[in-house]
């Protein structure tokens, strides 16, 4: 009866065994509360430290959102990272999200050109006893031109409620102006008005 027992105990423990390696071993997400974007689109790993590190390169290069424009800032709330993550294909049940539940993401100015710099319009100087008269005015500053192809966040308002998404302008067009862009989620077509070089808001 012992024996038995024993020989019972000794398949129950290499069955547990056997189970335990098996089970995916569990990803931990650590948020960081700010981060700079370095391209066009801003990563995972931009944004948190994945653990263990042999998962870090492979769930690292997920692509969330594009990334604000130069000079600009974007926050990203942990809701909006799990909802592109499953999207992507990760299963949720083996990750563990600590840290911040929102990144505030930056991306560094553009540096000007020497050519942009001499174009610079110089400070208008303050009138004297000799009645200097104020530089004129330089032209209009340039409309900010998207191009087609690009991608960038859709977002769709309702009362207090935003809802985001991903989209690809269909022809040029300028900040401030109505586009034509393509739902990535749904293939869908909608017009939304860019409100910057990567964001715009559905008008419908």
């Amino acid at each position: 009866m012992t024996a038995m027992r024993t020989t019972t105990l000794l398949i129950a423990g290499s069955l547990c065994a056997a189970a335990a390696a098996t089970q995916p071993a569990l990803q931990t997400l650590q948020l960081r509360e700010q981060a700079t974007a370095a391209g066009d689109w801003v990563t995972l790993a931009e944004i948190a430290t994945v653990k263990p590190q042999a998962h870090a390169q492979a769930i690292g290069a997920t692509r969330l959102t594009p990334a604000p424009p130069p000079g600009g800032s974007r926050n990203v709330s942990l809701g909006y990272i799990k909802m592109r993550l499953r999207r992507a294909g990760v299963d949720l049940r083996e990750v563990q999200f600590t840290g911040a539940t929102r990144v505030c993401v930056s991306r560094a100015p553009l540096e000007s050109t020497p050519h942009e710099q001499a174009f610079t319009r110089p400070a208008a100087p303050t009138p004297g006893a000799g009645g200097t008269r104020p530089a004129p005015a330089g032209p209009p500053q340039e409309q900010i031109k998207v191009r087609r192809g690009t991608i960038v966040r859709l977002l769709v308002r309702r009362g207090a409620l935003t809802i985001e998404t991903t989209g690809e302008l269909s022809r040029d067009c300028v900040v401030g102006a109505l586009g034509k862009f393509r739902v990535h989620e749904t293939r869908a077509y909608v017009v939304a008005r860019l409100t910057d070089a990567t964001t715009a808001e559905v008008i419908r």
